[in-house]
């Protein structure tokens, strides 16, 4: 089951990358054996605006009756994301890389963190901001909790604060997955165009969730920010 909640405002660009690292196990004395840590596990989100004719080509198959009802303004319920194809969600960084080239796709937001399985995570930068706990069940999938927000500034100005308007859009999923397989995590709705929305491009948050190998996490490279767990309120 997959409870969404996602609002329409426009998304801002925005790229970032955490890594969550865990302490090392410190040995323990005696013949105590030593406990396992959990996996460690990447969790990346891809939130994009993809033309329509782009995703129809790839053989996802779109509700283009809700598109036409939602950019009417017409109250409706949400439908369940739909299914990628295997083939794209094996390959969807090539596929994406691919559809960018063409102009057919945009990268709005691009966050990724790592952390241990069962450990929240908590990612805020600038005007974005995600939070993410992935669990490796028994069966190898991984369950995976997450929210997401972005914030975009727009005009007018505040005549009091002289600060830009604020559009805001969040929206929090929790689903299991197969792990290193892309999903939609999230309805399918129109991207908004200069504060209307079009249903020839709509708006995509897709989900990959993959187990890193324990000899791998010295191998990380590249910018990160070590931080503190997420506490539980």
């Amino acid at each position: 089951m997959t409870a969404i909640r996602s609002a329409s405002a426009s998304w801002l660009l925005c790229c970032a990358t955490i890594t969550l690292l865990a302490a090392s196990a410190v040995p323990l004395c005696g013949d105590e054996p030593l406990v396992a840590e959990s996996p460690l596990v990447t969790v990346e989100l891809w939130v994009a605006e993809v033309s329509t004719t782009a995703l129809d080509g790839l053989g996802v198959e779109i509700d283009k009756d809700f598109l036409k009802r939602y950019s009417n303004s017409h109250s409706d319920a949400f439908p369940m994301p739909p299914k990628l194809p295997p083939e794209v969600a094996r390959n969807f960084d090539q596929i994406l890389d691919a559809m960018k080239a063409k102009k057919t796709a945009s990268v709005i937001a691009q966050p990724k963190l790592t952390t241990r399985s069962g450990q929240p995570a908590s990612l805020d930068v600038g005007l974005m901001k995600m939070g993410a706990t992935p669990t490796v069940l028994n069966d190898g999938n991984i369950r995976v909790i997450f929210h997401i927000e972005l914030t975009k500034l727009t005009k007018p100005v505040d005549p009091v604060t002289k600060q830009p308007a604020r559009e805001i859009s969040r929206c929090d999923s929790a689903l299991e997955i197969e792990p290193g397989e892309a999903v939609l995590s999230a309805p399918v709705i129109p991207a908004v165009i200069n504060g209307k929305p079009f249903t020839d491009k709509v708006r995509v948050i897709v989900l990959r969730a993959t187990p890193v190998a324990a000899q791998a996490t010295a191998d990380i490279k590249g910018t990160y920010l070590e931080v503190a767990p997420s506490k539980t309120r």
